[in-house]
């Protein structure tokens, strides 16, 4: 995963978004069928699966979501890609964090555990009062610090900051490329199509796709 910090507002996506949007302008204009496109992104391993998030944060209220649902029908189609992408904006979650007075260390740096509940889940979190930042990943922040790591009590999902690097460029806006639909719509077609993917495969006698899974929502 990455998470983008400017100025103004934030930006936390996977990591091989980031990879597939600098691949994407390397080739602009290059011919390339499905299959020779995945090859490429599999080289860099920015090979996309069937979910691409992008969640940016004005720090304030607002939350605009833009999701990338991608699947392959025909791998020698040079159309073989069906995209749908879809954006929503909502209201930023508040988060009522209890913060704690024990402490750690990660990567050098100490940290201070809080916790709160997003989404039906029960989070854990860790933050650096060294970093001035109240960003964390997916829709976690809010604290006084950078928060380092994370994670939900079913043991499900679990974030750790691997390294930090300035970046010289502002964070990209690609919102006039969405379909603007609402979250509830946007999960049961999500849902749905996730579902009519997987009897479609089956039939080509494609790999199995696994069935839809717990996503790290639970409401």
């Amino acid at each position: 995963m990455a998470l983008l910090i400017g100025e103004k507002n934030s930006q936390f996506s996977d990591y091989k978004s980031v990879i597939y949007d600098s691949l994407c302008n390397l080739y602009a204009g290059k011919y390339m069928n499905a299959l020779e496109s995945m090859m490429l992104l599999r080289k860099h391993n920015a090979a996309p699966g069937n979910f691409h998030i992008i969640r940016c944060h004005d720090r304030q209220d607002s939350l605009l979501v833009m999701n990338t649902l991608t699947t392959v029908s025909d791998p020698m189609d040079r159309n073989g890609f069906v995209t749908y992408n879809a954006i929503y904006r909502e209201a930023a979650p508040v988060l009522n964090w209890e913060i704690f007075d024990e402490k750690k260390t990660i990567g050098g740096v100490e940290v201070t555990k809080a916790s709160c509940r997003l989404h039906g889940r029960e989070w854990t979190a860790w933050f650096a009062e060294s970093i001035p930042y109240p960003e964390g990943p997916w829709e976690l922040g809010g604290l006084p610090g950078l928060i380092l790591e994370a994670y939900d009590s079913d043991n499900q999902h679990e974030f750790t900051l691997l390294h930090l690097k300035p970046v010289d460029k502002d964070i990209f806006d690609r919102s006039d490329k969405y379909e603007k639909t609402s979250r509830k719509a946007f999960l049961k077609y999500r849902k749905d199509r996730y579902e009519a993917d997987r009897s479609g495969w089956k039939t080509k006698n494609w790999p199995m796709v696994p069935p839809f899974g717990n996503f790290i929502e639970k409401n």
